[in-house]
């Protein structure tokens, strides 16, 4: 089998960044400035996920995650569920809503940028899938602004997020339990490293989880919460990593798997580290570049999924759903072989 590539530098790697028991009802009411609206729908319709050892659970039975980031595909939210549907998975993850070249701090409230995930949230709803909600395109805002996101207060901004009312459906964020999993900050650069322009500390970093994850909790109780993917606990990289995981209200074990050390090293340990404190644990990303060649890919994915599952992960998920063809992570039918492969694991019915 292939193992997968070295992880190489994120900027060249990429950007930086059962279906519900039927149908959610879903009304047109009509069209104001080319905005169409939808009618609010009980929060109370859409099963919790919940959280044992022994994995993820909703509506009673077990619900492992399978989820694709949709990165770039804000602009067409139905588009973007069918590709996630079309692959057989059943959550698609949001992450990339804040992205712009030259940011500023009031662009975390862009009413218009909030209105795009609004727009998804609900369609996801409407189709039956889960909402992996992941929240470090703030951190990377702020990075860009030259603020070093582990120290900067985020009160006001998870505020904002939590109490957000979707526009399409009526639901208050921290509410929404079509939002399955709530993510805050992944990939956080190696303390150690020299990505670390910020100069955060070790203590830092477990602080800035610990404190967003104790907001947040205390606000949306019933929302499954997360760091986010982390990378780089196959080397003395300085993230305190088991300190981070271990906090009171992770609920979730979230890494990214990009290289044989990611395979081999991190994910055994991490899976280890869950078990014993009675956590799921998942892949939050998984992926390989299409210029190594269809086949390969697919080889790479049944390889990973498979120890993934060995090691008991609760879920698995990837990076990127889209419609990329060459120099890209992109996942879709334009790849047959690793969307054959990724469909079979997932027991696609053809829905």
């Amino acid at each position: 089998m292939t193992e997968p590539d070295e992880i190489v530098g994120s900027a060249v790697r990429r950007p930086r960044g059962r279906r519900i028991r039927g149908l959610l009802l879903v009304i047109l009411l009509g069209v104001l400035g080319g905005t169409t609206l939808v009618a609010a729908t009980r929060p109370s319709d859409v099963p919790t996920v919940v959280a044992g050892p022994d994995g993820l659970v909703r509506d009673g039975e077990r619900w492992p995650m399978r989820a694709g980031t949709v990165y770039g595909g804000l602009d067409d939210p139905v588009g973007s569920v069918q590709r996630i549907r079309d692959l057989g998975l059943n959550t698609v993850r949001i992450t990339d809503f804040l992205d712009r070249p030259d940011p500023g701090p009031a662009d975390a409230y862009d009413e218009a940028a909030w209105r795009r995930v609004d727009q998804l949230i609900a369609v996801a709803q409407d189709s039956g899938v889960a909402v992996l909600l992941d929240l470090s395109t703030y951190r990377n805002l702020l990075v860009r602004t030259g603020s070093n996101p582990y120290t900067t207060d985020w009160t006001p901004f998870l505020a904002f997020v939590v109490d957000r009312v979707n526009t399409r459906t009526g639901v208050r964020y921290g509410a929404d339990r079509t939002i399955a999993l709530v993510a805050f900050a992944g990939e956080p650069a190696a303390i150690n490293g020299t990505d670390n322009v910020v100069g955060t500390s070790a203590e830092q970093l477990v602080d800035f989880y610990r404190n967003v994850e104790q907001f947040w909790r205390d606000r949306a109780p019933d929302q499954l919460l997360t760091t986010g993917g982390l990378l780089y606990l196959d080397w003395d990289s300085g993230i305190d990593w088991r300190s981070i995981m271990a906090l009171p209200h992770n609920d979730v074990f979230t890494i990214h798997l990009y290289s044989s050390q990611d395979l081999r090293v991190t994910m055994p340990q991490v899976a280890e580290a869950a078990t014993a404190a009675g956590r799921p644990w998942l892949v939050e990303e998984w992926g390989a570049n299409a210029l190594i060649g269809d086949d390969a890919r697919a080889e790479q994915f049944w390889t990973s999924v498979g120890m993934a599952m060995t090691d008991g992960s609760a879920g698995f998920g990837f990076w990127n759903v889209g419609p990329g063809t060459h120099d890209t992570f992109d996942l879709g039918p334009q790849f047959p072989q690793v969307f054959r492969a990724i469909r079979t694991w997932s027991g696609w019915d053809g829905s």
